[in-house]
């Protein structure tokens, strides 16, 4: 039965059968994760070649702002909401406007140690400093200076007051106030460079054009050295 079986001939239809359902099985275990290598490595391409796109936009658009003018725009807005307390320039403001508006600055009272969150919508993140000021002069002198805080650069927030009335014929206000100054720390980061660049706010610019015409009674105080280097000598 056997002797006319011809190994040969089946060896030509069988082995390249096999073969080809090999290949066909083998197809989902090697080419298809080379295809989605090849699929991901061509979206890699493309992201970077869009993320290319918006940096040579952005170092463009860089390029055409000026940095005097940013610069500038940066101290009007620190007058008005500084990065730390600054207190010493805080003293001399206050006095400034005690004095402009002929009131007596009868005590002033710091909360060196006391910082509270800031609860004004100009700076929900920031915090602000607390203080005291009692003052004396009239009506027409008190409202002087509420004015004048109005328009500090400095924001001056008034949280509340306490007043009396003198029994001398002048009839001088004694008033308390409680007073705090929002201040918030400049950004460490200026965020990741692959963003878009902010689109001009007309918000921000009315701001800006209000800081301008405020007054500046917060002048920076430098720290001189006073006393002797050797207290023996």
């Amino acid at each position: 039965m056997f002797k006319n079986f011809n190994l040969a001939k089946i060896s030509y239809v069988f082995i390249p059968t096999i073969t080809i359902i090999v290949v066909f099985l083998l197809v989902p275990f090697i080419f298809i994760p080379f295809w989605q290598k090849i699929g991901n490595l061509n979206k890699d391409i493309a992201e970077g070649n869009d993320r290319y796109n918006q940096m040579v936009s952005k170092e463009k658009k860089l390029k055409e702002i000026s940095a005097t003018e940013e610069r500038g725009k940066l101290v009007k807005v620190t007058v008005a909401l500084p990065s730390n307390k600054d207190i010493p320039s805080l003293i001399v403001g206050v006095k400034r406007m005690v004095q402009e508006s002929g009131m007596s600055l009868e005590s002033m009272q710091l909360n060196v140690g006391q910082v509270s969150a800031s609860s004004t919508a100009m700076v929900m993140s920031g915090s602000s400093f607390d203080f005291k000021v009692t003052l004396k002069g009239s009506l027409e002198q008190l409202q002087g200076f509420l004015n004048k805080a109005q328009s500090a650069k400095r924001v001056f927030i008034v949280k509340s007051f306490d007043g009396t009335s003198g029994n001398t014929s002048d009839n001088l206000l004694t008033v308390t106030l409680s007073m705090s100054a929002p201040y918030e720390s400049l950004p460490e980061s200026m965020g990741d460079a692959s963003l878009p660049l902010p689109q001009n706010n007309s918000a921000l610019d009315k701001v800006f054009s209000k800081v301008e015409k405020l007054v500046n009674y917060t002048l920076p105080v430098n720290p001189s050295q006073t006393g002797k280097d050797n207290p023996f000598e």
